[in-house]
């Protein structure tokens, strides 16, 4: 998909922005409509919610201050 493709696409959000609490993986403002991405924003996205799903396990296990 060309450049000027993608800036015309509605549907088209880019990758998505996850981020870790405790248990959980908040992703704010998902489109409640199907959303269009390039394979590379596909990629990111993946990663990102990786991460995130990692830093989320981690900061569930921690030990309680005590």
């Amino acid at each position: 998909m060309t450049d000027q493709r993608q800036r015309k696409d509605p549907a088209r959000q880019g990758p998505l922005n996850p981020r870790a609490e405790p248990g959980k993986v908040v992703v704010e403002n998902p489109p409640e409509a199907p959303m269009h991405m390039t394979v590379e924003e596909a990629d990111i996205s993946g990663i990102r919610l990786l991460d995130a799903a990692d830093a989320a396990r981690k900061a569930r296990d921690l030990p309680a201050d005590d």
